[in-house]
């Protein structure tokens, strides 16, 4: 089986680093082809999309049409898009689409041949769990030590991370 997995951009937020996760495990763990999309004209940090290109062929589409007839030169069965959850415009004719929501979206906004959210807690409260979800991979490394006497925390501080962009989900304490 071949995959499409298709992303707006080759940035450095999270939607480009759960996108990459899901195609290599699509590789290494289901044993299927993947291969990447992306919108030309968007943001593109040369070094995504360098090492995406070390375990995929990556192509850049400027239109639907385009899409449409590079997922069919390919032979692509499905194409994954991670995207906020509502109707955009953005969805294959070529072969089915599953839509993978990382924000709250409204049932009317559901689209695509499979639709699903990235956590438990959307697939309840917009969804009353009729929408399975599929959440992000984690890969924590083993760390040894504690950074936070060097940041100035005391062992007690509850530190929190995020899957994002540097201007994304900022919050004021």
């Amino acid at each position: 089986m071949k995959v499409a997995f298709h992303t707006n951009s080759l940035s450095l937020r999270g939607t480009e680093i759960a996108l990459y996760d899901y195609a290599l495990h699509n590789q290494t763990l289901l044993g299927h082809e993947s291969v990447i999309f992306h919108r030309q004209g968007t943001e593109l940090v040369p070094a995504v999309l360098e090492k995406f290109l070390k375990y995929f062929a990556v192509y850049g589409y400027r239109d639907l049409t385009e899409l449409n007839r590079l997922l069919e030169r390919v032979k692509a069965d499905r194409c994954y898009f991670i995207k906020s959850g509502e109707r955009d415009g953005i969805l294959a004719s070529a072969c089915p689409s599953a839509i993978h929501a990382v924000f709250p979206t409204r049932a009317s906004e559901f689209h695509g041949n499979h639709f699903a959210f990235v956590s438990q807690w959307l697939s309840k409260e917009y969804a009353n769990h009729r929408i399975p979800y599929v959440p992000h991979m984690i890969h924590l490394p083993s760390v040894e030590g504690d950074l936070r006497p060097e940041l100035g925390l005391t062992p007690t501080q509850t530190v929190l991370g995020y899957y994002g962009g540097s201007d994304s989900f900022n919050l004021r304490f």
